[in-house]
């Protein structure tokens, strides 16, 4: 089975965020990959001592672009990623998108769906879900400061 690295975008992936990846492939790789194909996801490249994390099927055969749809946004995980407070490659989400409208390049742009989980893939999910609970409710006494502080103790019970 062929497979694709996520990387930073991992918690996206698993979280069910993130639908959409462009890459920097040669054009005989891509046109390996084909819809309805199953690909086993990994966090990171193979040759760095990755892990799978779960399976995705293409929506379509990867096709060479530069298109750039605002909705591709939230598919590329960026959303969520910025709600997590995460980087990509060093970078906020949005200023990897603003960078991509600023200076559009074609790629391959490969369409998918999260199908299973691997079980490493189970484990990185649940820490991704805890740390966006933790964020929303961080973002939620930070806007409202008149609720308190929550404890320790009571955070643990709702995460």
């Amino acid at each position: 089975m062929k497979i694709i690295a996520f990387s930073w975008t991992t918690p996206a992936l698993l979280l069910g965020e993130k639908t959409c990846t462009r890459r920097d492939w040669n054009d005989d790789y891509a046109r390996r990959f084909r819809a309805g194909e199953l690909v086993t996801a990994y966090d990171r490249s193979p040759r760095v001592g990755s892990k799978a994390v779960g399976t995705i099927v293409l929506a379509r055969a990867p096709y060479y672009s530069d298109e750039l749809p605002e909705e591709d946004f939230e598919r590329e995980g960026f959303a969520v990623l910025t709600e997590l407070g995460l980087k990509v490659n060093g970078s906020k989400p949005m200023d990897v998108w603003l960078s991509w409208k600023r200076y559009p390049e074609a790629q391959w742009i490969v369409r998918f769906a999260l199908v299973d989980f691997a079980p490493y893939g189970v484990d990185l999910k649940r820490q991704a879900k805890n740390a966006l609970a933790t964020a929303a409710l961080a973002r939620y006494y930070r806007e409202h400061p008149e609720a308190g502080r929550v404890s320790d103790e009571t955070m643990r019970r709702l995460l």
